[in-house]
């Protein structure tokens, strides 16, 4: 069984989160929390409940941490309920702690060794989309696909989606300019070969689709835009001491502009 944990803040950003838990949980418990920061003085508790409302027929717990800072406050009780999957919004201001929108959400990717779903701000909840049930995994290499991609596919099962994989890479310098409307441009790359051949050893499959471009974040929103894609996968690039960087410069930017939620896998 594996519990969502939605952490609020107050805010209708925050709550963004709430439908895609819902549309996700299918039944498996959805806890949800606040981080209370520096003693404000507010009522977490029965607003945690009245959100609840909005989860009818989903088992549904609260959860309030005091004296904590959001992000680790997140990370631990993700780690307490393993496993369990994170589904929280990116951006929007707060009213109950100090800071669980934003970068927090970075930094929850940087702590937990759980999956991260991050809903973006163009990642509003549309029916459409969640039933098209496609997942898209974007990798960037071969490090890449093996980390992420036997996650992504366990995801996939559970909630009955197709399983997508994508590569971006650049063109090739001139004269040997690939054009990435011609239909022969071939559909692999050493990520997504990767990728094909640990889902094999599994007996599993994916579609594939290399994509041309010169920005690789830009490539992997417009196709998760019009495929469309339910969710889109990728992987968390932050090393060890590097306190200032959760996400590769090209995971954030999908994850703010994706029209969909992203699931962040640590690598």
């Amino acid at each position: 069984m594996t519990k969502l944990i939605v952490p609020l803040d107050g805010s209708l950003d925050a709550e963004l989160a709430l439908p895609h838990a819902r549309a996700l949980a299918g039944g498996e418990p959805v806890v949800l929390m606040s981080a209370i920061w520096q003693g404000e003085p507010v009522a977490p508790r029965r607003y945690l409940e009245e959100r609840a409302t909005q989860l009818v027929g989903q088992p549904v717990e609260t959860h309030v941490t005091l004296d904590d800072r959001p992000a680790q406050a997140i990370a631990t009780l993700a780690e307490s309920e393993s496993p369990s999957l994170i589904c929280m919004a990116t951006h929007g201001r707060n009213a109950l702690s100090q800071a669980v929108l934003g970068s927090t959400a970075e930094e929850v990717t940087r702590t937990t060794t759980e999956p991260v779903l991050l809903v973006g701000p163009n990642a509003g909840y549309q029916r459409d989309r969640a039933d098209a049930r496609n997942l898209v995994v974007a990798v960037d290499g071969p490090e890449t696909a093996e980390a992420i991609v036997p996650i992504a596919a366990r995801f996939a099962e559970r909630h009955n989606l197709h399983l997508w994989t994508i590569q971006a890479v650049a063109p090739a310098p001139y004269p040997f300019v690939a054009d990435a409307d011609i239909p022969s441009q071939p559909h692999h790359g050493p990520g997504i070969d990767t990728a094909v051949a640990t889902l094999t050893r599994e007996h599993l499959t994916t579609e594939t689709k290399l994509l041309i471009a010169i920005e690789p974040a830009d490539a992997i929103v417009k196709f998760a835009l019009e495929l469309p894609a339910s969710i889109v996968v990728v992987g968390n690039h932050a090393r060890h001491g590097l306190a200032r960087i959760a996400l590769g410069s090209t995971a954030m930017r999908v994850v703010h502009r994706s029209p969909c939620p992203v699931l962040v896998v640590r690598q």
